[in-house]
């Protein structure tokens, strides 16, 4: 079985072959690796998603509202239609399209920025290692799945696999079925602390206003929060 020992050990033997002196060391791409799954696996414990551009999507989707009107949550794997073209590979148990995610209504994804995972999720990492490394990995894991060969790495969240070009993807039983114990969801939480200013800003107001005073508009919409790419891959 081709692991991501084997994965790391290539990328670290191929980069030698190609440019001897600026070699990235096995153990380098192991923390490259390393870094990529605890960022993975912190996303997820805030329920949120990661998504790495052309490769794929660690998202949760909406699988039913409980009692309380909170959302239950379900991990989904979406691999990207480029990765997939690129090295010819078909999609198997556990694997999304993004012809598929149109269905799903999905919970906010962080895009991969080489900074943030090698400032939030390494010791040492620098982002320019992070992001080459990032991109050797991932190209070397779809050659060890166009090949063929029987393939199992570990990406935190999961276990990616492959066998005779078709690709699977398991989470961990702790992911599978996810209803967040109080509360909403982040969507419906902001919609919720939203009413609530509003209230407050009526009950607040004085009771004796000038008719055309009465009415004062509040600009709902949330802006969303310009998110540094440094590094990131697309």
């Amino acid at each position: 079985m081709w692991t991501e020992t084997d994965l790391c050990r290539q990328c670290a033997k191929n980069a030698s072959e190609v440019v001897p002196l600026q070699a990235r060391s096995e153990q380098t791409f192991t923390a490259v690796w390393s870094a990529l799954r605890a960022w993975l696996v912190a996303l997820f414990a805030k329920c949120r998603g990661g998504s790495i551009p052309n490769f794929a999507r660690f998202a949760w989707h909406h699988a039913g509202v409980a009692a309380d009107g909170s959302f239950t949550l379900r991990p989904s794997f979406v691999l990207s239609d480029a990765y997939v073209r690129s090295h010819q590979l078909n999609s198997g148990s556990g694997v999304l399209r993004m012809s598929h995610v149109a269905e799903l209504e999905l919970e906010p994804c962080e895009d991969f920025n080489a900074l943030r995972v090698a400032l939030k999720h390494s010791q040492s990492l620098t982002k320019d290692i992070v992001y080459s490394c990032s991109r050797q990995l991932l190209q070397q894991l779809g050659q060890a799945l166009r090949s063929g060969q029987p393939v199992s790495v570990n990406m935190g969240v999961g276990v990616l696999s492959g066998h005779n070009r078709t690709v699977s993807f398991a989470f961990k039983p702790t992911y599978l079925v996810h209803a967040p114990a109080h509360g909403p969801t982040p969507h419906s939480s902001a919609a919720t602390a939203q009413s609530g200013a509003l209230a407050q800003e009526r009950s607040s107001r004085p009771q004796q206003l000038p008719s055309h005073a009465a009415s004062a508009h509040v600009g709902a919409g949330a802006g969303n929060e310009d998110v540094a790419r440094e590094g990131s891959f697309g």
